[in-house]
């Protein structure tokens, strides 16, 4: 795995126009200012593991290989489109298809945080926020709350990732329920029981 550090990039390329609409989505949703360059920097070296800061940096520069990409390849332009009819997006993978268990995941995070953890609402992840995981800071809430935040939704994040690609590339689907006892798992080993 390669740490990617902080690029400078131009004010009108497409990575700093997707940053500038996390840093807005990040003030719309929790009410904090933060700048483009602090949403690198706790991407990178706050509480998120290296493994899911390089998918955050691959995430924010557009450089996963989905969708569009495989038309490059000959035989895998079929993997272009997501099983479910819809072209492959990271917005796609990550929030919208039935099929890598995102919803169900992203349901049980909700009903987990809300009953067990936090008792207040959960943040729900949009592109953008997960673009700028690292600098989330939900209002009137203390650090730990924080942290708690950003550890698990990452860790939902790669299992998503994971269930896609096994899906893709190991034509292994798997079904809801191992898919959350899977996620529980991995909560369990990085946070202790939930």
């Amino acid at each position: 795995m390669i740490l990617r550090h902080r690029e400078r990039q131009p004010g009108n390329s497409p990575t700093n126009k997707r940053m500038k609409n996390v840093r807005k989505e990040l003030f719309q949703k929790t009410g904090t200012y933060t700048t483009i360059n602090e949403i690198w920097t706790k991407n990178e070296k706050g509480v998120i593991s290296p493994k899911i800061s390089d998918f955050l940096w691959k995430l924010c520069h557009n450089k996963h290989k989905v969708g569009t990409w495989f038309l490059r390849i000959k035989g895998w332009e079929d993997r272009a489109h997501c099983k479910c009819g819809k072209l492959e997006t990271m917005n796609h993978i990550l929030i919208e298809c039935p099929l890598n268990q995102g919803r169900a995941i992203w349901n049980y995070m909700k009903e987990e945080w809300e009953q067990n953890l936090s008792k207040t609402s959960w943040l729900k992840p949009t592109i953008e926020l997960i673009r700028g995981l690292g600098s989330i800071q939900l209002k009137n809430k203390p650090r730990w709350m924080n942290e708690a935040y950003i550890e698990r939704t990452a860790e939902a994040i790669w299992m998503i990732w994971t269930l896609r690609n096994n899906r893709l590339f190991n034509k292994k689907v798997i079904p809801e329920r191992p898919a959350i006892k899977m996620l529980k798992e991995a909560l369990r080993r990085q946070n202790g029981p939930i």
